[in-house]
């Protein structure tokens, strides 16, 4: 993927995020972008190590701030 894809990503998950019903603030708006953006880059399966170390943010924050029924569709998805 070059810049430009992951651009489009970008404005397309965006704009998702914007014209849903659930309003979240600017901190989970970026944090949710950033998970996503992740699940697109990082190859085969997922666990927090991947994104702790592709990401902004550390390993801790993934864990915490991840709900459990988001870590369960992640892990059926791969």
């Amino acid at each position: 993927m070059n810049l430009n894809e992951l651009d489009q990503y970008l404005e397309l998950i965006n704009s998702v995020l914007l014209k849903s019903a659930v309003k979240l603030n600017k901190w989970r708006e970026k944090f949710m972008l950033e998970v996503l953006l992740l699940y697109l880059i990082i190859p085969g399966r997922i666990n927090f190590l991947q994104p702790g170390r592709y990401g902004r943010f550390g390993e801790q924050r993934y864990r915490t701030f991840m709900p459990a029924s988001i870590r369960k569709w992640f892990k059926h998805r791969r």
